[in-house]
């Protein structure tokens, strides 16, 4: 009787540090998941800044008159995002994180009255970017929806 005893503590101490161990592994490799995905949205995110701020430059290089039409992804990585352009660049903000890709041009506005302001644009939306002469003879990004 004493001899099974310890047998039966044995296995009862064995099997709780066996769970120990598979409970840390399971923690541990739930959290490499969730931070690959989380890399993966905010790397999404960045691509989808510089395929915006790709399309403001190639028009802006393109010289007065010229226009790009552009659609925009209705999410990323499952989540809603905004964009903002300003003459600083443009901003994807997602999930509470902001990503930003630079631009050229430094006057950009959200209508052909040439008012220089922050434009926003969201997700599954086209909007056509143009070069539009100033009055003053400097180029300015006009960019609105369609």
């Amino acid at each position: 009787m004493d001899r099974r005893g310890i047998i039966t503590t044995e296995l009862i101490f064995a099997s709780i540090i066996i769970l120990v161990i598979v409970s840390s592994i399971i923690s541990v490799a739930s959290e490499r998941i969730d931070a690959a995905s989380s890399t993966d949205m905010h790397g999404n995110a960045r691509m989808t800044a510089e395929y915006v701020a790709g399309a403001i430059n190639k028009v802006y290089n393109g010289g007065d008159s010229h226009a790009v039409t552009l659609s925009l992804p209705s999410n990323i990585s499952d989540k809603s995002y905004n964009i903002r352009v300003n003459s600083s660049g443009v901003f994807v903000l997602i999930d509470g994180k902001m990503g930003k890709s630079f631009i050229n041009p430094k006057r950009i506005s959200s209508s052909d009255k040439l008012i220089e302001n922050a434009v926003s644009m969201r997700g599954n939306q086209s909007y056509i970017i143009k070069n539009v002469k100033g009055p003053d003879g400097n180029s300015w990004i006009v960019i609105s929806t369609i």
